[in-house]
């Protein structure tokens, strides 16, 4: 037996039979009288969060699983958002695959799918391609071994997006030798700071009152 935990969803591997899952399941169930579980199992595949897992010759193949009701409303090419976010939109989506499938002919398949997906929100074919030539590069075993986020000692610069500051990460680097000029300056911003943007107000924004 094996099992791995999710905040509350649980997946696992039964090796004792059916009847013996059943009997742990309702035993788990009358444990405390406020949590209830839900069993769900097969033989052959399971889906669990956005993964299909399906045994087949002896090995567990995971696949990706969406709902029927996923829109799939990834943000679309004329939003008014910084040029890196959308190009981060195919490129996490592209690592998302190759993590999650295991098998070359599946990872093809669902790449097609989200190839059209895509190019529904105004992503362009060329962009698409580019950026999937990056994601092509790993191998899928880097891609699932964990990796410790470094901390940053750059100080933050928060604004409020505008097309018009689309160049402002090249002027804050232009200009931080005016800045070190100023030996206090040069002691508190040891380098250039990091350019980070808020979202402006949207319609929904403007017409929605929320309680403070």
């Amino acid at each position: 037996m094996q099992y791995l935990r999710y905040v509350d969803d649980v997946w696992g591997l039964w090796t004792h039979g059916e009847e013996k899952l059943k009997s742990v399941f309702e035993m788990a169930n009358n444990i405390h009288p406020r949590i209830k579980l839900v069993l769900r199992y097969s033989t052959h595949f399971i889906d669990f969060l956005d993964i299909t897992t399906t045994l087949a010759d002896g090995y567990i193949k995971p696949d990706l699983f969406t709902k029927e009701t996923d829109k799939h409303q990834y943000l679309q090419i004329s939003s008014n958002h910084p040029r890196n976010v959308k190009d981060a939109i195919p490129y996490g989506l592209g690592l998302r695959l190759k993590r999650i499938c295991s098998e070359p002919e599946d990872y093809s398949k669902r790449k097609e799918e989200l190839r059209t997906r895509l190019t529904k929100r105004g992503y362009g074919e060329s962009l698409i391609k580019v950026i999937w030539s990056k994601v092509d590069k790993f191998g899928r075993d880097s891609l699932l071994n964990y990796k410790e986020s470094k901390k940053s000692e750059q100080i933050p610069i928060v604004l409020t997006y505008r097309d018009a500051l689309s160049n402002i990460h090249s002027i804050v680097y232009e200009r931080l030798k005016t800045l070190h000029k100023s030996e206090e300056m040069q002691r508190i911003f040891t380098q250039a700071p990091l350019v980070a943007f808020k979202k402006d107000k949207n319609v929904q924004d403007i017409l929605v009152y929320k309680k403070t």
